[in-house]
């Protein structure tokens, strides 16, 4: 089984909130994490820009990635567009385990 964990940022927290709830409703994923988060960014000007943001973090199996990523790329902002696939298998032999509850494997 194959670990994935989506990063996913988010500018107001009750649309992250949903977010986690339709992911864990629909047994895309077994865990999420919403963290309060801020972002910098340097504009054409030269001026340092800081918003809060709210970063999703939701663990799932490489099964269910691509449906899971579909959901949650129809939750952010296009010009946003901030998410992350990282393959954690190596290090998450623990994790792949919780996962296989997700499809039975």
């Amino acid at each position: 089984m194959i670990c994935k964990i989506i990063f996913a940022n988010l500018n107001e927290e009750e649309k992250a909130d949903r977010l986690a709830e339709i992911l864990l409703k629909k047994k895309l994923v077994l865990y999420v994490d919403v963290i309060k988060t801020k972002s910098y960014r340097l504009t054409d000007i030269g001026k340092v820009e800081k918003e809060n943001e709210y970063l999703l973090i939701a663990k799932t199996n490489n099964n269910l990635v691509e449906e899971a990523k579909k959901e949650i790329l129809c939750h952010i902002p296009y010009e946003k567009g901030d998410m992350i696939l990282l393959d954690a298998s190596d290090k998450a032999t623990r994790m792949d385990l919780l996962l296989s509850k997700l499809t039975g494997e």
